[in-house]
């Protein structure tokens, strides 16, 4: 035997209890969601299951293919959240119908059972008794089917209510993941750019010292092209104190006095050049000791330099791997939703809900 149940009958099926254990949540979301259309238009829309509860054949998925899309499949949770006041309205309606179909029990039951009482001793009226049971059986057992409908009804309703709930309840869950998400990417974009900023001051200051310097070697070398040019003018006049001093030798047999004062004095000019030259070889040596001293400064800013690089690479690819972790912790998120979705429509209905929407 096979029962169709939807929002509104049950057709006196004592195995809707059953029947909310056997399902499975995504079954149960799923069902909550297609009586919803139901409850609010008053269309009946069934879904075939077996004796023992189980569906007989799964919903085709052409009729949930808004669910494919991760983003409408948001849409169409966050949807129901206007819905759930709908569900509890119609539980509220059917207790009340509920109270008021025993109310109506119970008077009905003292109308008929007064007479009965009253009329015990009367021949007449007690032949008329078994017409009467008759009528307010038959009218107790329509009153008590309706009851157990309404019973089955009020705990499909809730079963309704209460998957509701939990889907949005995870949606909300879902939606507070995603935001924390973005805003983690946007603090670890912004630490890259700020990075990136550290890294282009650090290449600026170190072009600025690195043109600092090769100014500096500049004038070096420059000084010392003054001091050889010097060397060189000192030299020149070295060979000519020397030219004149075998001229005035050639000299001597004839002025052989002036020529040794003249001798004398040229040895202490010789000795005053002699002394000038050790003065700009120290010079020199000073300028190149300071031209080496130049270089091993040049060494270490560029190597400084090329530290500086590498750990500014570091850092960029630290960053860059917390972006890409983000990134795919994102992703399993999204296909966790996905995959949930696309379970909740595979588990769907028998072929009565080919014409309803998810």
């Amino acid at each position: 035997m096979q029962e169709c149940v939807d929002g509104r009958q049950l057709e006196g099926w004592s195995g809707a209890p059953k029947l909310a254990t056997s399902l499975s949540t995504a079954e149960r979301a799923c069902l909550a969601f297609e009586s919803r259309g139901s409850l609010e238009s008053g269309e009946s829309s069934t879904v075939a299951y077996s004796s023992d509860g189980s569906r007989d054949s799964p919903r085709s998925l052409e009729a949930c293919e808004e669910m494919e899309d991760p983003e409408a499949g948001n849409r169409h949770v966050f949807s129901s959240y206007s819905e759930l006041d709908a569900v509890r309205r119609r539980l509220l309606l059917v207790e009340s119908e509920n109270a008021q179909l025993r109310a109506e029990n119970s008077a009905q039951n003292r109308e008929h059972q007064a007479p009965i009482k009253t009329n015990s001793t009367n021949e007449v009226e007690d032949s008329q008794n078994p017409v009467v049971d008759e009528k307010t059986l038959e009218m107790m057992e329509v009153l008590r089917s309706e009851n157990g409908k309404l019973w089955d009804q009020n705990a499909l309703l809730r079963l309704q209510l209460e998957e509701l709930e939990a889907v949005k309840a995870k949606a909300v869950e879902l939606e507070i993941e995603k935001t924390r998400n973005a805003e983690l990417a946007s603090k670890f974009a912004q630490e890259v750019r700020l990075l990136e900023q550290t890294l282009e001051k650090a290449k600026r200051r170190n072009q600025a010292a690195d043109d600092e310097v090769k100014y500096k070697l500049k004038l070096l070398e420059d000084e010392y092209k003054k001091f050889q040019k010097e060397i060189a003018e000192l030299a020149a006049g070295r060979q000519r104190v020397q030219k004149e001093l075998l001229n005035a030798e050639a000299d001597n047999k004839i002025k052989y006095g002036a020529v040794e004062r003249e001798a004398t004095k040229l040895e202490h000019e010789k000795a005053e050049l002699e002394s000038h030259v050790r003065k700009l070889e120290e010079e020199n040596a000073k300028a190149h000791a300071e031209i080496a001293e130049s270089a091993t400064r040049r060494q270490r800013v560029q190597k400084e330099l090329m530290n500086a690089k590498a750990d500014n690479e570091i850092y960029l690819r630290a960053a860059e791997r917390k972006v890409t972790k983000l990134e795919h912790v994102n992703a399993e998120l999204e296909q966790l939703v996905r995959s949930l979705k696309t379970e909740a429509c595979e588990v769907r209905g028998a072929e009565c809900f080919a014409t309803h929407s998810c």
